[in-house]
């Protein structure tokens, strides 16, 4: 007797084997599923942040960088997405010694039964999360989490910038849902360069300009990424424009004054002034009041005045608390 093949849902598998996600995939599709396939926890991790799954089926045993196991870091990046893990494991304390807190829908023996797959699915999809700021932070962190899998310096860079965006759009008046999209905003604007290959984003010398062609192409990554998140939406409106300049000598679109995003707007100021007070491998930090009184010189020309104006009243300790809160980490370390 033939398994009904009435079940539309999004399905993410991910095993290191290629016979089982095969199977698995083969068996999902005769459900009905629209089945996405790989191999690798890192890429799982990156299509569960940029994209809309009603399911994740993973191996239980599919280790990060971080010895953190897939379905583990899969509940911070998309708590809303229901896990099934599959696993050859007999023993439920080693299961459970492996998921630690984190909740699945279901466990999945191998070698599976396609009845019991079929049910433990169906059981699985019905079940719906709760989206709230919360999840959406969440999402955002897990993705900026998932980028500094590569590179490495990007996490506190990211923290510190949303955190100086936020007390800006704050004090520019936003209403709390737009001050919100444009925190997030800052903490995923590099996100697309989880798209840029490791020869580049990693490269110890200056890029040919070959190389920064496709460089330039991360803000545009890391609106496709963001592309069908309702909720990150606004927040890729800042994602894409973050490298704008105000006089319209910036990219991708060369856009100029209030036609940039007012999220990216706030961003360069405040990307601006990090980058400019942390050091460098090339250069060593420059003294906050050096990096202000740049950014003022620079009002009108890279940077909105009004903005400039606005970061220049917040008081220097509040900037300097955020980054001792989101430190570097030292080269000894």
């Amino acid at each position: 007797m033939g398994l009904a093949s009435d079940l539309e849902a999004r399905v993410l598998v991910v095993d290191d084997e290629p016979t089982v996600l095969r199977a698995l995939s083969r068996q999902l599709r005769s459900l009905g599923c629209d089945v996405v396939g790989t191999d690798s926890p890192e890429t799982a991790l990156s299509l569960l942040g940029g994209r809309c799954f009603d399911l994740l089926l993973t191996d239980l045993h599919l280790p990060l960088p971080t010895g953190r196991v897939l379905a583990v870091e899969a509940a911070t990046v998309a708590p809303e997405v229901p896990r099934i893990v599959v696993t050859g494991d007999n023993s439920l304390r080693d299961i459970v010694r492996e998921l630690g807190a984190t909740l699945v829908e279901g466990v999945l023996p191998k070698p599976f039964d396609a009845a019991v797959l079929s049910a433990t699915v169906r059981r699985a999809v019905g079940t719906v999360r709760p989206r709230d700021e919360g999840h959406t932070r969440r999402m955002a962190e897990g993705l900026v989490r998932a980028l500094a899998l590569r590179d490495v310096e990007t996490e506190n860079h990211s923290r510190r910038v949303a955190a100086w965006a936020r007390r800006i759009a704050d004090d520019l008046g936003l209403p709390s849902y737009d001050a919100l999209q444009v925190e997030l905003g800052a903490l995923l604007h590099d996100v697309g360069k989880i798209g840029v290959p490791d020869a580049i984003l990693r490269k110890p010398g200056p890029l040919t300009e070959a190389e920064w062609v496709e460089m330039r192409k991360h803000p545009a990554h890391g609106r496709e990424m963001l592309a069908g998140i309702p909720m990150l939406a606004e927040a890729s409106h800042v994602v894409y424009s973050h490298h704008e300049r105000w006089d319209g000598g910036g990219y991708p679109r060369m856009l100029s004054g209030a036609a940039i995003p007012l999220g990216a707007r706030i961003f360069s100021v405040v990307d601006t002034y990090d980058a400019m007070t942390s050091d460098r491998v090339y250069r060593r930090a420059t003294t906050d009041a050096a990096a202000r009184a740049e950014i003022a010189r620079l009002a009108g020309a890279q940077f909105d005045p009004e903005i400039v104006h606005t970061f220049l009243a917040v008081p220097v300790i509040e900037w300097l608390d955020v980054r001792r809160h989101f430190a570097d980490p030292s080269p000894a370390g």
